[in-house]
């Protein structure tokens, strides 16, 4: 398939000039991507199996994108770089996925933060995991818990520490997980 697209509304704002082209075989796909939007500019390459939770494999180059004028942002916030990933299986039980992001910055305002390389990595070794790997942190979450329910886990036990908007804690999956976080003094931090 080939298409030019005069434009496409998503998270109310109408993208403007794409340009596709690829194959779709039964539920395999791969597509280039060429968005030439003033608030979007982006190439990137994609495949997968849609039928499946994977695999799939990513592979962008982000020129610019303004987050704000994008509906994704309250704050004025842009970011570029290479961003390239593959996920064997997306389904949250055995999520196993490997993103990169390279030669990025990320401005907000007048702060400016430079990444050099930052990997987010998720699988099952034994335990589930989460791993953030980068120049100015990491991070990992271990355990078994179901990881549509993070979000709801961490809000239950800071709950009674905290005031939350959340009156009544969300039921969630029995789990038991470990984390820890390291921050590193670093450049690209300074001026953020």
């Amino acid at each position: 398939f080939n298409a030019a697209i005069a434009n496409v509304g998503y998270n109310r704002y109408n993208y403007r000039n794409i340009k596709v082209d690829g194959s779709l075989r039964k539920s395999v796909f791969l597509v280039n991507a060429d968005v030439d939007d003033p608030n979007a500019d982006i190439t990137l390459t994609a495949s997968g199996d849609y039928a499946a939770y994977g695999p799939y494999a990513i592979d962008a180059d982000v020129d610019s994108v303004k987050l704000h004028n994008l509906n994704f942002s309250e704050q004025h916030m842009s970011f570029r770089g290479k961003v390239v990933g593959t996920a064997d299986n997306l389904n949250t039980d055995a999520i196993t996925a490997d993103l990169t992001v390279t030669e990025a910055l990320l401005v907000s305002g007048t702060n400016r933060l430079p990444i050099d390389s930052l990997q987010v990595l998720a699988g099952n070794d034994g335990e589930k995991y989460v791993e953030l790997r980068s120049d100015f942190a990491t991070a990992e979450i271990r355990g078994q818990y179901n990881l549509m329910q993070l979000g709801d886990i961490i809000q239950n036990n800071l709950a009674p520490y905290f005031s939350t908007a959340s009156t009544a804690p969300k039921p969630v999956d029995p789990y038991n997980i470990r984390f820890q976080a390291n921050l590193f003094l670093s450049p690209a931090l300074q001026g953020f």
